[in-house]
């Protein structure tokens, strides 16, 4: 699924966000969202998950305007994992990625196979019978976007998922991020604040800084120019001899 942002305005009161930008988000892909606190990531994400209200022909999904589209149905086009998820303080694993399920006829069956097969997928068999409240914050953020891909949607978008974590923990999220664009031919939209995570992983990106936005290839878009212009940061790049991508050193 693709998504379309046409001619997009949002303001909160006495304070514009966007003015009529064009964004759009090929299928299949992943990408990133970058930018300085309170440029409008969160914002931007949350007009295309219908969280908050736009203007008619302002966002389509699949060339669908998506104020036509009944949130029940979205549940099933869009998942989500928000920055600072609320957890449930005493439930097992397995019961909080079936909680998802509730949009399908097998909610809160114990022998689920789509749940089977995402703790399979993200490799978190050792965790199923543990409770939400007992996990690291690594765990807990694979367990989050496991109860999001249980509701089978074509797309997955993320608000800051590496937040908090470890940089081990951060690599784990990100690699496992890039394999679900492969493995289960998703497009997923994530905002960040590590440049050098968006060049290692990200197919494309947008930087936003209020009245400036721009989206593109991350080789092309993430280059000296635009991260002075974005981030008001000097930059230099060199190879990452892991991965062979650009890897940036910043300074004031």
């Amino acid at each position: 699924m693709n998504i379309k942002v046409n001619e997009l305005n949002y303001s909160y009161v006495n304070n514009p966000i966007f003015d009529s930008i064009n964004l759009e988000f090929s299928k299949n892909k992943f990408h990133g969202i970058l930018g300085p606190n309170g440029c409008g990531k969160t914002t931007l994400l949350k007009t295309i998950l219908k969280l908050l209200k736009v203007n008619q022909d302002s966002i389509y999904i699949n060339n669908e305007d998506i104020l036509d589209i009944e949130r029940y149905s979205l549940a099933k086009k869009i998942s989500y994992v928000e920055q600072n998820s609320t957890q449930l303080p005493h439930i097992s694993v397995r019961d909080y990625i079936n909680l998802s399920r509730y949009l399908y006829n097998d909610y809160n069956k114990e022998t689920n196979e789509t749940i089977n097969n995402i703790i399979s997928l993200l490799k978190i068999e050792k965790l199923e019978l543990k409770f939400i409240d007992e996990l690291s914050g690594g765990e807990l953020q694979k367990v989050i976007i496991a109860r999001a891909l249980s509701q089978e949607t074509k797309i997955l978008i993320l608000d800051e998922p590496t937040a908090n974590l470890d940089p081990l923990h951060q690599v784990e999220i990100m690699n496992l991020l890039s394999n679900l664009v492969e493995e289960k031919q998703i497009t997923i939209i994530t905002t960040l604040h590590d440049i050098n995570l968006a060049l290692s992983y990200c197919d494309n990106v947008v930087l936003i800084n209020k009245d400036q936005i721009i989206q593109g290839p991350t080789k092309e878009v993430i280059n000296k120019t635009n991260i002075k212009n974005y981030f008001n940061l000097n930059s230099h790049f060199i190879k990452n001899p892991f991965t062979d991508k650009d890897y940036v050193i910043l300074n004031q």
